[in-house]
Formats: C-alpha cells, structure tokens, sequence
C-alpha cells in the first residue's frame, strides 16, 4: 500500500479537518519513493534509508503538522527519523505516522518480509509508540488517535499471500514538551 492510499481511509475519520488546520505542513517521502505531497501546500523533505542526520536538510520553521506516511518502516535508523519530525513540531503540533501493520501485511514476526524486502522493520502499534517514546522522551506526546485501518483485510487468507484490502496503522500524536 503506497503512502496516499494508507492515509485515505483517515479522510473519512475526519482526520485531516481535526489535526491538519493550518499550511504549514512537512510531509517526509522517501527517496525511493515517487510521489508528490500528500496535502496540497506541504512543504516535501525527502529522505534516505539509511540517513541518521537530518540537518542537511535545512527544514528549521517550526510546523504545525509532520507526516510520515509510510517511511518507517524503510529506514535503517527509523529513531532518527522519528525524533527528526518531532523536533520540527511546534508545542501543540500533531505528528501523523503511518506504517504497515505487521500481522496484517508481513504477518511474520521480524524481517526479511514476506512482500516488500525493503521493509527494515515491522510494527504493531505498541511497538511503534514505543519506538515514538524512545526518539521524543516520555511525557512529551500525547496520543490523539490510533487506529488499525483493515478494510476488506481477509484475515483466513494464509500468511504466504499478499494481504487485501487495508494494513496499515495510523497514529496522532501532539507534541506537548
């Protein structure tokens, strides 16, 4: 599932009207990846699987929004990354993340995948709020949303076919420190 069609199902929550209300918006891509920004007006970083400092990037304003549809769980140093996005929040800014979900997409326990050899890493979202925990501090989130989108996910399909439908795992968080 590519980084656009991860993040559809949350227009229909309401996402973006609740936690995207202003332009000023980074949205991160990986370089493998092509496509443009996801939110019209988003400023677009692009970045490298194996890229563990961000400051080449020259990305200092603050943001309102950080989003990182689909890009973990490409990364060599997905720590780095994640404390990237989190620093150029503002107080109060939202950092949306998506990832496959690892039972619903790989459904094995660790990497090599099954379907995508360039995934690094696996998530669940225990394992990706830890992960959000271990970059940014404890206490400096607060998670706003969390949600498994597994529309039309055949769940008795067997692990050695590609997985249908949704997998991904959307999380909100608002940056409070």
């Amino acid at each position: 599932m590519d980084a656009v069609n991860a993040l559809l199902p949350a227009v229909d929550d309401g996402l973006f009207e609740k936690y995207i209300t202003t332009e000023k918006i980074l949205d991160v891509k990986l370089a493998a990846h092509n496509r443009t920004a996801i939110v019209p007006l988003a400023s677009l970083v692009t970045v490298q699987r194996d890229q563990t400092d961000y400051t080449s990037l020259h990305i200092d304003s603050p943001f309102d929004t950080v989003i990182v549809p689909n890009v973990l769980e490409d990364m060599n140093y997905p720590l780095s990354l994640i404390a990237f996005a989190y620093g150029r929040l503002e107080v109060g800014g939202h950092l949306i993340i998506s990832v496959p979900h690892r039972d619903l997409y790989e459904r094995r326990l660790s990497p090599p995948g099954n379907f995508d050899k360039a995934h690094q890493n696996f998530y669940t979202p225990e394992r990706l709020l830890l992960q959000v925990q271990a970059a940014c501090g404890i206490n400096s989130v607060r998670l706003r949303f969390a949600k498994d989108y597994d529309w039309s996910h055949n769940y008795d399909d067997p692990t050695t076919a590609h997985a249908k439908g949704g997998y991904s795992t959307l999380v909100v968080l608002e940056k409070i420190g």
